[in-house]
């Protein structure tokens, strides 16, 4: 298995979460999660979600991401720019199946 972690499709980051990898997307308030498994993008089954802690600006969110189409999908109570990290766990069931700390560039 390869550590090497997939290539950005969607202008986001890719990270490992558990037996999974997230390529993790903000622009303005919205918050995207593509998951990808086995190096192919699949759609997030229903019962997938998760929860991204936002740190900009030394300011903290919290989003919820829930499935919609062939991604996780939530929304930011503000929009996000600049230089943003981001603590995401993902869930199947309510169960967590991993976690991953993201460094973003949004314009």
């Amino acid at each position: 298995v390869s550590a090497q972690a997939d290539e950005a499709k969607h202008g986001g980051q890719v990270k490992k979460i558990g037996s999974y990898e997230g390529e993790l997307v903000v622009k303005g308030s919205d918050v995207h999660l593509y998951v990808i498994k086995d190096h192919k993008p699949m759609n997030p089954a229903a019962s997938m979600s998760a929860n991204v802690r936002l740190f900009v600006n030394n300011a903290e969110s919290t989003v919820e991401l829930k499935p919609q189409g062939d991604k996780l999908v939530g929304k930011a109570a503000s929009p996000a720019t600049g230089n943003v990290r981001a603590m995401t766990t993902l869930a199947d069931g309510g169960k967590e199946v991993g976690k991953a700390q993201y460094s973003l560039n949004v314009k």
